[in-house]
């Protein structure tokens, strides 16, 4: 009577199969290493050919199962705590797990780590043409990091020549739209700020999984055929601000000497009027000598 009819006696096979954990490797070789020793002192003893074959047969189930325990060991991998590991059964991506031990069954499963803390980074630089239609050597250092193993690995095909193409008609469009002297001057930290803002929207519309740290502008120079004009445009330009500098203190100097000039001036004229105004008053209200006689 089978073991699951009604009144049958017969043990369940299955019974706590559900919540059995892994096999003991230690005692799988020690089992494997005593019949291995038993199938060949049983092969030398030469009691025919029924006696022999038996020991081959249990060779190859030997040999079945240490490789089925080599790829059983095969499956684990570790993932470092900077990392994430995307998994792939038969080629097709199906979780992401993060940083500790981790077994997958080998060739029907397999994993890529990608580490989502490091930072990266690249230089790029280019001649391109600022808003006033002047040419300019532009050099910029990227950082960039995976921030999401999934996207990186499997949405783009090349996403390091995908970034450095964004960087590049990033940093075109901000320079395009910025004059030289700006580029130069005071409006670097706006140019990388714009650079950042549109490098980061270009990574996100193609979903590349990459994110910008940071962008740092190293330099921003004309073109070595124009560097000795452009020289001299740059000290006619300190020039003109030392000049307008110079103006300014003489004008901050001159103009309060000439107000209080001037006040000292309409005040002696002030004392003049009323001198005359009471010389004339005297001179209107005394009596004359023949009206004294």
């Amino acid at each position: 009577m089978a073991w699951n009819e009604s009144g049958g006696d017969g043990e369940n096979p299955w019974k706590n199969r559900k919540n059995q954990g892994p096999p003991d490797l230690d005692k799988l070789f020690g089992q494997f290493s005593k019949r291995l020793r038993g199938a060949l002192k049983n092969g030398g003893d030469g009691n025919g050919s029924g006696s022999s074959s038996k020991p081959i047969g249990f060779l190859l189930g030997i040999l079945f199962v240490g490789v089925l325990v080599i790829w059983l060991l095969s499956g684990f991998f570790i993932v470092r705590p900077a990392e994430e590991a995307a998994i792939l059964r038969f080629g097709l991506y199906i979780e992401k797990v993060g940083p500790g031990l981790h077994w997958i069954p080998p060739i029907i499963e397999k994993a890529y780590r990608v580490d989502t803390v490091l930072v990266h980074d690249y230089i790029y630089q280019s001649e391109m043409l600022t808003k006033d239609e002047r040419i300019i050597d532009v050099k910029i250092s990227v950082q960039y990091r995976y921030a999401d193993p999934e996207a990186f690995l499997f949405n783009v095909a090349t996403p390091i020549s995908s970034l450095q193409e964004a960087t590049a008609s990033a940093l075109r469009q901000v320079i395009g739209h910025n004059v030289m002297d700006e580029i130069l001057t005071n409006g670097r930290a706006l140019i990388k700020q714009q650079v950042i803002t549109q490098l980061t929207a270009t990574l996100d519309r193609y979903h590349t999984g990459i994110v910008i740290a940071d962008v740092n502008l190293q330099s921003a120079v004309p073109p070595a055929q124009v560097q000795d004009a452009f020289d001299d445009a740059i000290r006619a330009q300190e020039d003109e601000r030392r000049y307008k500098r110079q103006a300014e203190a003489y004008r901050k100097q001159i103009i309060p000497a000439a107000y209080g000039k001037a006040r000292s001036v309409m005040a002696k004229a002030e004392a003049y009027r009323r001198n005359v105004q009471l010389e004339a008053c005297l001179l209107y209200t005394s009596p004359s000598p023949r009206d004294r006689g």
